[in-house]
């Protein structure tokens, strides 16, 4: 979705550099907000899997949250669905990076850690390319 919104928000709803700069900051600022407590959370919290479930389910809706802003034409729902994916990242990621710490070796931790980027790289590379392909389909077939 990175590389799609600015060209919505540009091309669809002629966007200023500043707005669609600040669409993309709202996202790191969800993700400061929520990590201010969600580490301390994670401490605390005995199953940081449901912390892991929240942060899915709530990445889930704030896409659907975009989704529903790009197709409203909102430049507000889209900055609202983009600070929601920011913000429960840190309900996923903080959790997640913890359970890997709990359950590996010491000793391969960063081998484990490895693993994990090595499957988001591969996760997002085929996302890309399916997206890119989708996006540029539904160009192709569209009606100027």
């Amino acid at each position: 979705m990175d590389f799609i919104i600015p060209y919505i928000a540009s091309v669809n709803l002629n966007a200023t550099g500043f707005q669609i700069g600040l669409i993309f900051s709202v996202q790191v600022i969800g993700i400061m907000i929520s990590s201010l407590f969600v580490g301390v959370l994670t401490d605390k919290v005995k199953s940081r899997r449901k912390l892991i479930l929240l942060g899915s389910f709530g990445r889930g809706t704030a896409y659907f949250i975009l989704y529903t802003g790009i197709i409203l034409n909102s430049l507000v729902g889209i900055g609202i669905g983009t600070f929601s994916i920011g913000f429960f990242a840190g309900f996923f990621w903080i959790p997640f990076n913890t359970l890997i710490a709990e359950k590996s070796n010491k000793d391969h931790r960063s081998h484990a850690y490895g693993k994990r980027d090595s499957a988001i790289g591969r996760g997002m590379l085929i996302g890309s390319i399916l997206g890119f392909i989708i996006f540029g389909v539904s160009i192709g077939n569209t009606d100027n």
